[in-house]
């Protein structure tokens, strides 16, 4: 069977604010970056994550680990540009990327991604908080554009590369848990972000 998407999931950060390695952390029995690419891995044809720890690291996950290809942790673009490369030479045409701290990342991301724009346009997720730039689906055929991007701008922000490009915003109602509208990517930045979801990875 081709490979039509791949996925990625972005753990290639410092993680400054939670004080930790982020992809480490375990929540609800199991490391972000373990829960991160089992929620993905049902949507996607082949799956990876962006790391920069030590070699070797998360070898026990059974995918690929892709190093930025750009030293001094240069953010989400820089592991996005390293699974491009990575998903375009293994021929798929669209590249699924999710953050490593959002870890409710609703099972129809990709179907309601792919179902929202055409296989040529970049599909972001928005919700009731606004875009969340690093959850897209992005074609492959833009490896080398953002290469260049990178070598050529001093800014790192996901959302002024994406602003090169036409971009198809894609609405993802809340998730209901105990009667309290949850925001499906939510961010995990904080010890204080960890401990609410605790709670809610106990119930969902």
């Amino acid at each position: 069977m081709p490979v039509t998407i791949a996925g990625l999931v972005l753990a290639g950060g410092l993680s400054r604010r939670m004080g930790r390695d982020k992809a480490s952390i375990v929540l609800g029995g199991e490391t972000l970056a373990a829960r991160g690419l089992r929620r993905l891995r049902p949507q996607v044809d082949l799956l990876a994550l962006n790391a920069n720890g030590p070699e070797g690291a998360f070898g026990e996950l059974g995918v690929p680990v892709l190093k930025d290809h750009h030293a001094g942790f240069q953010g989400p673009l820089a592991g996005i540009a390293a699974g491009l490369a990575w998903a375009r030479t293994a021929g798929a045409a669209q590249l699924a990327t999710v953050p490593v701290d959002s870890p409710f990342v609703p099972e129809d991301f990709v179907a309601r991604l792919t179902a929202a724009a055409p296989a040529d346009r970049i599909a972001v997720a928005r919700t009731v908080t606004g875009r969340h730039p690093v959850a897209a689906l992005i074609p492959t055929a833009l490896a080398a554009d953002l290469e260049r991007w990178l070598a050529a701008n001093e800014t790192r922000r996901v959302n002024a590369w994406l602003g090169t490009h036409p971009i198809v915003e894609v609405d993802f109602p809340p998730l209901v848990i105990e009667g309290e509208d949850i925001d499906p990517f939510i961010n995990l930045n904080t010890p204080a972000d960890l401990a609410v979801a605790e709670r809610l990875a106990a119930i969902r």
